[in-house]
């Protein structure tokens, strides 16, 4: 047992650093993704169904408001920008400080509508502006988190990743027993987290940048965001109309059994995307070097493994729901195979995405998320109040 794990050891060290980057890297993505599910089993014993289905929509206007809040400058152009702009920090730097203007002139309109956004988002003032403070932080981690992937810098990335991951939901947890409040200490505990844990790094960042506004760099960066705005909407309805219109056609009960099928057919999706996020940057190097080969061969066999892996959560979706919630949630195992179903179509989306990005080709992509988005969006209108919530599944 010993040699076997000191020869593991010898042949973990002789990897490259790009292999050992892309390993850590995934494993960072997916244990953010792996504490949020394995948590569950405890929230849904914490909170009631209505309590849960609260929740449910909070997480779907935060990813879909993020896209407007945070204009996803870590993502899409990011990877371009890193080949791009050679002073790196410099550029984190400045991106920091075009999302706090962002997020503070969203708190502005936000204040000026204090009387309209509660009741047309369904959720409390105190958590919109919640919202705002976590995902600035969280946009924060983002920017330097994809400066860390393009530099293979990973035994940080992993710490804090580690560390942030696993004191959100504790917190929420210990506010709970507390006697907080469920929602609000879900709600409220994210946004503490998140600026407690990230806010050290954006002081870091600012001070070795030193670059709060930069014309070349914002110049390059609003434009880009601003169009792939449709982009980034048109993924975040896809990913959260479903639940969005399931609470308000049929209700918040209806909303939190669809979440529950949704994240369990979801793991493989969580694995793609941390796959993805760990590949992109690669792919995005050795495009840029017209190493074309490689590329096609590393692609070719992760499609293959991600086709195969999208059986999983179908074969084990009733064990795993049984494990990760109460018998009120038994009948969520319809939502389960035809979201899985959907993952291979996912993988060829982003790998695409990713070469458009690398061009800055925008309009391609747009043009497919918006128009699978707005036919999700119309397909739910008519099935779900024809057939229910688990329509909702099909029409992804």
């Amino acid at each position: 047992m010993i040699k076997i794990i000191k020869k593991t050891r010898d042949r973990y060290s002789n990897l490259p650093v790009g292999v050992k980057a892309a390993m850590w890297f995934t494993f960072c993505s997916f244990l953010q993704q792996a504490i949020s599910l394995l948590t569950t089993p405890v929230f849904t014993r914490l909170m009631t169904t209505d309590e849960y289905g609260v929740w449910t929509v909070y997480g779907s206007w935060r990813s879909t408001l993020g896209v407007f809040i945070t204009l996803q400058l870590a993502a899409g152009g990011f990877g371009k920008a890193m080949l791009k702009f050679k002073n790196r920090y410099a550029y984190v730097s400045s991106m920091i400080c075009l999302t706090f203007v962002s997020v503070g002139a969203w708190s502005v309109v936000l204040f000026l509508g204090r009387n309209v956004f509660p009741e047309l988002l369904e959720l409390r003032l105190p958590y919109l502006f919640s919202m705002l403070v976590s995902l600035f932080f969280q946009q924060v981690f983002s920017l330097w988190a994809g400066k860390q992937r393009f530099e293979y810098q990973y035994k940080r990335l992993v710490a804090i990743t580690a560390i942030a991951t696993v004191l959100t939901p504790m917190f929420s947890i210990v506010a709970i027993q507390a006697g907080a409040n469920t929602v609000d200490a879900r709600v409220y505990g994210q946004a503490i987290v998140n600026a407690v844990c990230y806010g050290g790094i954006m002081i870091v960042i600012l001070v070795k940048g030193r670059c709060f506004y930069n014309r070349e760099y914002w110049k390059y960066s609003f434009p880009f965001g601003l169009a792939m705005i449709p982009h980034y909407l048109a993924n975040s309805v896809l990913s959260s109309s479903d639940r969005i219109m399931i609470g308000q056609m049929v209700g918040s009960t209806e909303s939190a059994l669809y979440n529950i099928g949704y994240s369990i057919a979801n793991i493989m999706v969580l694995f793609l995307t941390s796959v993805l996020s760990a590949f992109s940057p690669w792919m995005m190097i050795r495009i840029d070097q017209k190493n074309f080969q490689n590329v096609k061969y590393i692609t070719n066999m992760l499609g293959v493994c991600f086709c195969t892996l999208s059986l999983l959560p179908i074969l084990a979706g009733p064990e795993v729901i049984s494990i990760l919630a109460t018998h009120e949630y038994s009948q969520s195992v319809w939502v389960i195979p035809p979201v899985a179903g959907s993952i291979y179509f996912i993988y060829i989306h982003n790998l695409f995405s990713c070469v458009q990005f690398f061009y800055e080709k925008k309009t391609f992509i747009v043009v497919a998320s918006c128009s699978a988005a707005a036919v999700n969006v119309l397909l739910n209108y008519i099935f779900i109040g024809l057939f229910g919530y688990v329509a909702a599944a099909y029409t992804t």
